[in-house]
């Protein structure tokens, strides 16, 4: 029981911390430089700017390419579930695959929620 309070007392100073102090501790106007280069004469900065625009960037991509690869193996599982010949070991399985699939999608929707949360609470646009 003390343990438990202990570590409750830890993650609300972590989460009180973060939400009084975050806001001037983001990413969002650190300089990235000129050092990086993208290809030839083309530096990181000029593309970007801060840092807080590349995780922009590296967010958005993320989120659609697990987006796709959820649609992808709800798509492989309907194959596998139309071709499964009346075999009920393979049935279960696509229909397996289509709600994994569709358990990730909702994740990938609920993360996508929550940072734009965040970003609205913190007064920056995330994504």
């Amino acid at each position: 029981m003390v343990k438990k309070s202990k570590n409750l007392i830890v993650v609300f100073f972590l989460v009180w911390g973060f939400l009084a102090f975050g806001k001037t501790a983001l990413a969002a106007n650190i300089d990235i430089g000129q050092e990086f280069l993208l290809g030839p004469g083309k530096p990181i900065g000029a593309v970007f700017g801060t840092l807080g625009s590349l995780v922009t960037v590296v967010l958005r991509l993320l989120f659609a390419m697990g987006a796709l690869a959820a649609f992808i193996m709800i798509l492989v599982g309907s194959y596998r579930y139309l071709f499964s010949g009346g075999d009920p070991k393979g049935a279960e399985d696509a229909r397996n695959t289509i709600t994994y699939a569709i358990i990730g999608m909702a994740v990938i929707i609920l993360a996508f929620v929550i940072v734009r949360l965040i970003g609205v609470f913190l007064g920056y646009r995330i994504v």
